[in-house]
This record gives structure tokens, sequence and C-alpha cells, in this order.
């Protein structure tokens, strides 16, 4: 698996203008944070949010705040870019997301959440690590009919399956293999086990999952 660094350019991302520091920076690491007594609210980059966040937690803010984009191969090959959100809440977290191409967050998505006062550089090391185990699994297969390839369907390739479960305009989808299907869609992947027993395990974004095959 290649890994290298990539910059913002290879997609048109959405921009924010910091109405702390001024700067811009990218739309998705932006927080919207409530003044209260009816104040209005100020748009913050991870960096001046961070900060202030560390300030009431009486720790030091995560140096650094900001990764760049990187560029990551799956099993079969396929290229993904990956960016980073930076958020210091109850611990540290990192989250690493695709975009589509209007700059928003879409397929494959990782996160990882430690102590507040774990160094990013080891918080990112460790989700980076995180994504590369989560591309090396496939949980989809195509049947391969040779010359009828227009018969071809996705199923599930061993027996089971991991995911993440989103909603779009028609209701839940669910993104398996950093791919959004409908539910009626997953429904037909699983139905090459007709009368299992089956386990449905709604498992927290950061906690890891047990991979069983390659």
């Amino acid at each position: 698996m290649i890994n290298k660094s990539s910059s913002t350019t290879a997609l048109k991302i959405p921009v924010c203008i910091c109405e702390e520091c001024n700067l811009e920076k990218q739309a998705n690491g932006f927080t919207n944070l409530v003044m209260g007594d009816g104040l209005p609210g100020k748009k913050l980059c991870a960096a001046c949010f961070n900060s202030k966040a560390a300030k009431r937690m009486g720790v030091a803010p995560p140096q650094p705040s900001e990764f760049a984009p990187i560029l990551l191969f799956d099993s079969v090959g396929k290229e993904h870019r990956f960016y980073f959100q930076v958020r210091l809440s109850t611990g540290l977290g990192i989250t690493a997301h695709e975009v589509n191409e209007y700059g928003e967050p879409c397929g494959y998505r990782f996160s990882v959440m430690q102590h507040p006062a774990t160094p990013s550089t080891e918080a990112y090391a460790k989700l980076v690590e995180k994504i590369k185990g989560g591309l090396s699994v496939r949980y989809l297969e195509s049947s391969d009919f040779g010359s009828f390839s227009s018969q071809n369907r996705l199923y599930v390739k061993e027996d089971s399956i991991v995911g993440r479960i989103e909603e779009n305009e028609a209701g839940p989808t669910a993104v398996i293999d950093g791919i959004e299907y409908s539910w009626e869609e997953l429904g037909r992947f699983v139905s090459s086990h007709m009368g299992f027993n089956f386990r449905l395990e709604c498992i927290d974004p950061y906690e890891e999952i047990e991979k069983k095959f390659q």
C-alpha cells in the first residue's frame, strides 16, 4: 500500500474564512461556536477552536491542528484521498474522510479518539494505520460470469460485512468498501446467505473492528 502527501488542488474543496484568525481554510474543518447571551456564533477553524477548547480544559492545544491530505491505495489498487479534521472535545479526536466532486465528505471515513494531552502527531499516526487496515479488507465481491458480465452482481465475500450507516434524501444508506448503497441493495448483497441467522451490531466510529479476513 502506497501513501504520499497530496495537495488540496486535486479537487475543488470549499473554503471558509475563520472569524478568529481571518485565515482561509478548508470548510469541513470549521466549527460554529455558540457564544451565548444572544450573541451571534463564530465560525472557527480547527486551530482556533482547539486553542479555545484546550484553554478551557487546561491542556496544551494540539500541534499541529491540521494535517495535509494523503493518498492511499486499497487492496485492488484504487486510490483514495483522505482529508483530516482535528478536534479537541472530551478527548483528542481526528477523523479522516474522502470527499466527492463538490468537496463534501463521502466514501471511507475513519476516526480515532485519544486522551486530550496526546500529541496530535501520535494520534495521526495511529489513524493512518487504521486507514491502511481498513483499506486492506474488502467485504463485497463481484460474481464472474465471463462473457455474460452484464449478469454479474455483488455479494458478501465471506460471512461478515462491515460498513457505515448514513442517510440521504431517499432514506438510510450503507457505505461499504467506500461506496454508498441503498438499504435495498444491501439486502441483495446478503441474499446469498438466505436462511442464515445474522447479528446486526452498531459500533462507535472510534472503536476498532476486528478484521476476520483479507
